[in-house]
């Protein structure tokens, strides 16, 4: 087993390629778009009551990482025969050979294709799903970790040498961002925030966040030690592996923020007018989100604020269920046929639940506008 230390960014990688040059000089290969094969089937019961199947044979050699397709089949990189696998959920199969090929990471892209990347190459790969190839290449795509379909529909890696993430569009326009923060990036996965969390393997050990916009933000704890693989756990939590300490870490998310909107309604010469003030969640949470709200008179503020004759003071609870980003709170307002210029209407917001509070000071704002 190989330890890193700081500054030896890659180096389990590199291991693993030298392991793979030396196979590679006993292995002939023949350059076929599609080539379907047998294979050994070994079924055993395991503890804990689980059972465990082995496929071996032609077409499995020394595979390393592994997908779910965007065709129900599971993909895979094999190092031995320089190939990409495809295996059926009944164990058949299918073997792709390329001259390009030298794949390392894998995963489903938005596009009903199956992305890789080459670590040795610096190449960025796209196979889909009847064995057709193409490679981008590009000078900021060097020494390539690991890769993820972001939730912008384009794919982001980690380009572990060169102390940068990059970002490849399905048509192959590549983007890559450098900067305090990334540091021998590794591993890389979607989080549910909707940015991109990376592990850094080098510069101190950290995780790191970056937005579809390029935003870097690391978290760094003594716990964190040389981490690798990251992805995104069920309970709305990131979970990387610690290769150096061997454990398993957990890191949350940072929460979603609260912010109040504007509004405005005519008036009206009698009865009641509803104003809904909007309230907007910066990004989707898996939890319910909450937060306390008031109309509030403000003696002495600038402006035309509106007396509480013209509106009738309110209170609540606004509450997002999980996955809803958009919501309003609603204020009735009083019609007269008074002549009146515009007024407005402060609705304070506070106390929030699983968010924090955004905004200017967590108000808001409804506008009454005169008809007379």
């Amino acid at each position: 087993r190989m330890r890193c230390v700081v500054g030896c960014a890659g180096s389990v990688r590199r291991l693993h390629r030298l392991v793979r040059r030396v196979r590679r000089a006993a292995v002939v290969l023949v350059a076929l778009p599609l080539l379907s094969l047998g294979l050994t089937v070994g079924t055993a019961a395991a503890s804990g009551g689980v059972t465990v199947t082995q496929y071996t044979g032609t077409g499995i050699n020394s595979p390393d990482q592994i997908t779910v397709g965007p065709d129900g089949a599971l993909w895979f990189t094999d190092f031995g025969d320089n190939s990409i696998g495809r295996i059926t959920t009944t164990g058949v199969v299918t073997t792709f050979t390329d001259p390009t090929l030298n794949a390392s990471g894998i995963v489903a892209g938005p596009d009903g294709a199956v992305w890789f990347t080459d670590f040795e190459g610096s190449s960025i790969g796209r196979i889909t799903t009847t064995g057709v190839v193409t490679n981008f290449a590009d000078p900021s795509i060097n020494s390539v970790g690991s890769i993820a379909a972001g939730p912008d529909g384009a794919l982001w890696f980690t380009n572990t040498t060169t102390n940068s993430i990059g970002r490849i569009t399905t048509t192959g326009v590549v983007t890559h961002y450098t900067g305090t923060g990334i540091s021998g990036p590794s591993g890389i996965t979607a989080g549910p925030d909707g940015a991109l969390w990376f592990t850094n393997l080098s510069g101190g050990f950290s995780i790191g966040r970056i937005t579809t916009t390029g935003t870097v933000t690391h978290y760094t704890d003594p716990t964190i030690s040389e981490p690798m693989g990251i992805t995104a756990g069920p309970d709305g939590a990131l979970w990387f592996a610690n290769f150096q300490n061997d454990s398993i870490g957990r890191i949350t998310t940072p929460p979603p923020m609260i912010v109040p909107g504007s509004a405005s309604v005519l008036e009206g010469n009698s009865g009641t007018t509803p104003l809904n003030v909007p309230v907007t969640l910066s990004r989707a949470s898996t939890h319910t989100v909450t937060a306390q709200w008031r109309t509030v008179f403000v003696p002495g503020a600038p402006g035309n604020q509106a007396e509480t004759t013209d509106y009738t003071s309110a209170s609540g609870t606004v509450t997002f269920a999980p996955g809803v980003t958009t919501q309003h709170v609603t204020i009735s307002v009083n019609g007269d046929t008074l002549v009146e210029p515009t007024e407005y209407i402060v609705v304070q917001f506070g106390n929030p639940t699983n968010a924090t509070m955004g905004g200017f000071w967590g108000l808001g704002f409804g506008g009454i506008t005169n008809n007379n």
